[in-house]
């Protein structure tokens, strides 16, 4: 590199380096990266405390017993997981413009936080019912995916695979809340 470019480039990197230039958003891109791998992490772990679950309780061959945990988690992550609360942040911002405080209240059902909030304890408790409700959807759809997974293979459960759903994602929700509140405990100490 020649002495002009390295200039140029020691130039540029300091005047990024300025709070002025570098804005308060520049690490947005390190956060969703962080969030992707917990999202990742996560979802790995999910999959194998199901497929354990699948194996245990229901005696599902263990090679088909993870592919079916991949293959039910992988698709309420995106019917569920992804789609639902998609739905309900478009229904509630359209919501959000209606007059007066019903527009306030639309955006608190949608769990939507921004600075001066006007219902923060709404948006708070709307977030807790929307985990329950999303819980409850995870769990008749995992068993509706795993039914005509099981059937087209062929392989019988020993317990009923509604019964199931509800012990595989009722695990796997425990640890999901249980990661919230020590990831709450530790944000506020």
């Amino acid at each position: 590199m020649t002495n002009q470019r390295k200039t140029i480039s020691s130039f540029v990197a300091l005047m990024l380096l300025t709070p002025s230039v570098a804005l308060a958003d520049g690490g947005g891109p390190l956060l969703l990266i962080f969030n992707f791998l917990a999202f990742l992490y996560g979802s790995v772990l999910i999959i194998l405390v199901e497929w354990w679950v699948y194996c245990k309780f229901a005696g599902i061959p263990r090679k088909e017993a993870f592919w079916a945990s991949l293959h039910v988690n992988i698709g309420s992550t995106l019917v569920v997981g992804f789609g639902f609360p998609f739905l309900l942040g478009v229904i509630s911002v359209i919501g959000g413009f209606l007059p007066g405080n019903a527009g306030n209240i639309s955006l608190a059902v949608g769990t939507w936080i921004f600075e001066n909030i006007k219902y923060p304890k709404l948006t708070i408790a709307m977030t807790i019912f929307w985990l329950v409700v999303t819980f409850v959807l995870t769990v008749y759809y995992e068993k509706r995916l795993l039914t005509v997974r099981l059937v087209k293979r062929e392989i019988e459960s020993k317990i009923d695979l509604m019964k199931l759903s509800w012990y595989a994602n009722g695990l796997t929700y425990t640890g999901l809340v249980l990661a919230f509140i020590v990831g709450w405990y530790f944000e506020i100490t």
